[in-house]
């Protein structure tokens, strides 16, 4: 009995640190990740303010401070190490202007700009989309103006991404901003830091991607059952297909064609090439079937040539020209090559995007290139629910 009592009390001893060791396991595997994931933002320290920013950023301070002397700077850039994607912060002490994130009419052009009133609060938030001439990046600046005080966020990424991927990032990088006064106490200088606690959840309400550009075309309620529902097959070898709805492809036309009709740098007949969208899969292991963007760019094509003032190119010619210049349609045509292919087929505007599925829905983008100048004339796009 002796015996098997001390066999007992070592297999319950080794199964007690087999437990212990599982658990330290788990924490190492598990708890670790996370909590460096979650590790704390870097801090800059303007003249008037300071903020969280993303790590491994680079900071370039930007508007020297109005009222600080040498003391700082009142705006500031966080540039990430592929220097695609920026943060911006204006702070001052007071009121002021950032000069230093303006729409630059040379190189770009103003998308859209309106006014959310805040919940509970008098302060509105001005929110401007601008994209640029050459379609390479955009940016969604966040103005809010209360009383004396002026705040400006902005965010700037690769046009074909979408502003919802950062939002996170933004909110955090707006909810970390401490913002200083002077206060005269009793002749005694004293700093005091102010929280900014303007409503977070202001931007999750608003469409940072749109479907509209201006506030003045918005849609009735409701735009993504109005407009369809994507239909879906299943993967096969990888591969899979997606039907945008007829009247979605209908809705981007009148769209296209009403810009396209009200430019006046050609005569009234105005010649577009429609080459195919670039497709963007739900996920890198997996293909969209190049029949998509084949299929939206005959629906598109269609649509738009019931127009009397648009002449489209017919796609033999584009795949004549594109093969000239080396150019497969699949979606790489770039801006660039877009002014090649006009010149080529003798076309006043290209039209050029991308289609891309985002899981729960799918966005298209679109954008209209003046094929003389290259420049991107109009660009535009919408959003559908998916089956």
């Amino acid at each position: 009995m002796d015996i098997d009592w001390r066999v007992m009390m070592h297999k319950r001893t080794v199964l007690t640190l087999q437990v212990i060791f599982s658990v330290i396991s788990i924490l190492l595997t598990c708890v670790l990740p996370i909590q460096c994931k979650t590790k704390p933002w870097p801090t800059y320290r303007g003249a008037w303010f300071r903020i969280g920013y993303p790590p491994n950023y680079t900071v370039q301070p930007s508007l020297k401070g109005a009222t600080s002397g040498d003391r700082g700077y009142d705006s500031v850039f966080f540039i990430s190490p592929d220097k695609k994607v920026e943060f911006y912060v204006f702070s001052p002490q007071w009121s002021g202007e950032p000069t230093d994130v303006a729409v630059n009419s040379n190189t770009e052009n103003l998308v859209s700009t309106r006014t959310v009133q805040q919940k509970g609060k008098k302060a509105p938030i001005t929110i401007t989309k601008i994209s640029a001439k050459q379609g390479a990046y955009k940016r969604l600046l966040i103005d809010i103006k209360n009383g004396s005080t002026h705040k400006v966020f902005g965010v700037k990424c690769p046009y074909s991404e979408s502003f919802g991927r950062y939002i996170k990032h933004l909110n955090r990088f707006r909810k970390s901003l401490v913002q200083f006064v002077y206060i005269q106490d009793k002749g005694i200088v004293i700093k005091k830091g102010i929280e900014t606690n303007q409503s977070v959840a202001i931007l999750d309400s608003v469409k940072l991607d749109s479907e509209e550009e201006t506030p003045s075309t918005v849609l009735p309620v409701n735009p993504l059952v109005k407009l369809g529902v994507v239909k879906q097959n299943n993967p096969k070898n990888g591969v899979y297909a997606i039907k945008i709805p007829l009247k979605a492809i209908q809705y981007l036309s009148s769209k296209l064609c009403s810009k396209i009709t009200a430019d006046k740098d050609f005569g009234k007949q105005k010649v577009v090439a429609v080459v195919d969208f670039e497709l963007i899969a739900r996920r890198e292991s997996l293909k969209l079937d190049r029949g998509v963007c084949s299929n939206v760019r005959e629906d598109l094509a269609t649509a738009m040539g019931e127009s009397q003032d648009i002449k489209v190119v017919e796609r033999g010619q584009i795949a004549s020209a594109l093969k000239n210049l080396k150019i497969e349609q699949s979606g790489l045509v770039d801006i660039s090559s877009a002014k090649k292919l006009g010149r080529i087929v003798s076309a006043d505007f290209v039209l050029l995007g991308s289609i891309s599925d985002r899981g729960n829905s799918v966005v298209i983008n679109a954008r209209i290139i003046n094929a003389e100048s290259g420049q991107v004339k109009y660009s535009t796009s919408i959003k559908l629910a998916k089956d």
